[in-house]
């Protein structure tokens, strides 16, 4: 964002992400290499971020 008088140069807004959020990119990124995941929002978070590390890795 550019500098503004409320705003000075250097200032970063930060946005987190809620859990379910991350949990649903997390699924997309596992469907888009063919990596199915349950789209069930009950699916464990660190399950689904060492699954797509597991993909990740395969790649290189």
């Amino acid at each position: 964002m550019p500098p503004i008088n409320e705003r000075l140069h250097g200032t970063v807004s930060v946005f987190l992400k809620e859990r379910e959020t991350i949990k649903y990119d997390l699924i997309c990124i596992l469907d888009v290499f063919g990596r199915f995941a349950a789209l069930e929002m009950n699916v464990d978070l660190d399950e689904l971020a060492a699954k797509v590390s597991r993909v990740a890795a395969e790649l290189e």
